[in-house]
């Protein structure tokens, strides 16, 4: 996964654990992904990417051989606190269910520990067969 969409180059997310229903990510900092620049806060738009590939990721890791994790229909981010410059992010992604074609998952986006959240996100995903 970390090398099969093109967007992960730009982020770098690398998994550091990968089981069926979970996925935790590494995002190491980039000066890039500065927002603002006044105060030194990670972009929203960045955040958010990285919990998408975070919920694809861990989508695919419930799918049956041939289905397939079709795109993103729902996404809805908190963001609860300032995700500070100069400091890695971590991404956990947990599978909440899978029916009807449609799979939700639950994301938190942490700076050093993990009761440290920045964002919370509820996303929703279309899987065909």
């Amino acid at each position: 996964m970390e090398v099969q969409l093109p967007a992960n180059e730009i982020l770098g997310a690398k998994i550091i654990d990968l089981k069926e229903g979970f996925v935790k990510l590494e995002i190491p900092f980039k000066k890039e992904f500065v927002g603002s620049f006044n105060q030194g806060f990670w972009f929203g738009g960045i955040l958010s990417a990285i919990a998408d590939w975070a919920g694809a990721t861990v989508g695919s890791s419930v799918l049956a051989n041939n289905d397939i994790l079709l795109n993103t229909v729902d996404m809805r981010i908190k963001y609860l606190k300032p995700a500070l410059e100069n400091i890695d992010i971590y991404c956990e992604a947990t599978v909440l269910s899978y029916n009807d074609n449609l799979l939700r998952v639950s994301i938190k986006l942490y700076q050093n520990t993990d009761n440290n959240i920045v964002t919370e996100v509820k996303s929703l995903f279309v899987v065909v067969e």
